[in-house]
């Protein structure tokens, strides 16, 4: 078959607010990739059209779609109403092609899809076996659909079916490295936060999923068992970036990649005796990492470490059952600065429970610990979460929000989502300027950044940044 993979249609308005698309990555969709890899091993011919940087009209796109025998549009909570709108489209001007979604929003909604009847098929999940099982059905190869897990469907009456759950991939070495040959690479930048200058890098997965049970955090997806890729397929797709790519950086996509400290040393250690002269960033809790792990992260490349500290309030930690303390915090961030790892830190605000008074804590929090980058999302409840039932608990929220506006960027909303009982939304908002205004504009990171230039890009990149605080 011929199938085409999307990231709907977005401009650049709705995907940045404040100027933030001065500074914000634009990165590939590696979950697209992954599927389309596994596809073309299957036979078929693939195509990702990732709607977040290509810039073709919706008429010019529909065109595109024609020559395809199957659509796939990926869809995220944050950007549903526009895939809804831009699959409705298609299937108008091409009633015949069979429309596929996936994703999180619809892993954890399905039926909401399916209720759209220009929505052919959802899969939930992973996507990688059910969707080559879903296309051997439809080229009429193989079994039919009551034989296929992880799918919904129509019967011949129009009637909604599923045949149950289809497992997690448990041995995931099975996959094939993503499908990047398949992406536009000039359209693609990663954030100047999360880089060394101007080395080129590209991002890796060596594990899926995530043990924790973090109130605001959705793990429909990839679920709650954590499964490596093993140390000799993760070596032999990174040597496949220097050799294809050139790549001089790897940024590591694992949730929590330090989980299991003897896997990381083992990484490093390989990194050595395959003589890859890369450096390498990847994000961690604070209670995974300890004096001797980060000393050897750092020995190996480790160039940069991002932890979610989100709170500086013990109690809303508890709440939000991060099961980590303010001290372990300290803590953690103390030892990476010692081994000289550069940290950033990942907070939020509008939590549920958080006052003014607690948004505060979390603003001096990150003063006192003073990573080199700090990011204040707003939190977000997405559906099936804790966060989410707790939200809907309170009258000033909006149950369905996804179904009325978009918002593809989480640092800067115009308009909070949630709002915490006994605050305002536009207490939230100024608090929200405030943090970073008050975080990025102390004498004592501007001097470090100051101190920090080595060149013209160096000066670019500190300006970029100063006018997205400054546009908040």
């Amino acid at each position: 078959m011929k199938i085409l993979l999307m990231n709907p249609p977005m401009k650049e308005e709705e995907l940045f607010t404040n100027s933030s698309k001065e500074t914000a990555s634009r990165i590939p969709p590696l979950g697209l990739g992954y599927l389309a890899a596994y596809l073309e091993r299957e036979g078929h011919e693939v195509r990702i059209w990732d709607g977040f940087v290509e810039k073709d009209s919706w008429e010019e796109i529909s065109k595109i779609a024609e020559k395809y025998d199957l659509i796939g549009i990926h869809a995220l909570t944050s950007f549903v109403l526009r895939a809804y709108e831009f699959a409705e489209f298609l299937k108008r001007k091409l009633p015949n092609k069979p429309i596929v979604f996936g994703g999180c929003h619809v892993t954890a909604l399905p039926l909401e899809a399916m209720e759209k009847q220009f929505i052919d098929y959802v899969v939930i999940g992973e996507g990688e076996i059910t969707t080559s099982e879903l296309c051997k059905v439809l080229e009429n190869e193989s079994k039919d659909m009551t034989e296929i897990l992880g799918v919904y469907y129509r019967d011949d009456s129009g009637n909604i079916k599923f045949n149950g759950f289809r497992p997690k991939i448990p041995d995931i070495d099975i996959l094939p490295f993503p499908a990047r040959h398949l992406f536009n690479w000039k359209l693609y930048k990663s954030s100047e936060a999360r880089k060394s200058r101007a080395k080129k890098d590209m991002a890796i997965l060596t594990s899926r999923g995530c043990p924790y049970q973090c109130s605001y955090c959705s793990k429909d997806v990839t679920g709650h068992k954590v499964r490596n890729f093993g140390l000799n397929q993760v070596m032999a797709e990174i040597k496949h970036l220097v050799k294809e790519y050139n790549i001089e950086e790897l940024s590591i996509w694992d949730e929590t990649f330090t989980l299991q400290k003897e896997r990381v040393i083992e990484f490093c250690q390989a990194l050595k005796k395959e003589r890859l002269n890369i450096t390498w960033s990847c994000s961690s809790r604070v209670d995974r990492v300890d004096p001797e792990l980060l000393r050897i992260m750092k020995k190996h490349g480790c160039n940069f470490i991002a932890y979610g500290i989100e709170s500086g309030n013990d109690d809303i930690l508890k709440k939000m059952k991060k099961n980590i303390t303010k001290d372990l915090v300290r803590k953690a961030i103390k030892a990476t600065k010692k081994a000289g790892i550069p940290i950033r830190g990942y907070f939020m605000v509008g939590l549920w429970g958080d006052t003014k008074n607690t948004i505060l804590d979390t603003i001096k929090f990150a003063k006192e610990l003073d990573p080199e980058i700090a990011t204040f999302t707003m939190m977000v409840p997405l559906p099936k979460t804790l966060d989410y039932e707790r939200a809907c608990q309170q009258d000033n929220f909006t149950k369905e929000y996804w179904r009325h506006r978009m918002f593809p960027e989480f640092n800067f909303l115009d308009s909070p989502l949630y709002v915490p009982e006994g605050m305002t939304s536009e207490e939230l908002v100024e608090l929200h300027k405030k943090a970073y205004s008050s975080f990025y504009f102390r004498p004592r990171f501007l001097l470090r950044q100051l101190t920090s230039v080595r060149s013209l890009g160096d000066v670019k990149r500190l300006l970029a940044g100063a006018k997205t605080v400054l546009k908040l």
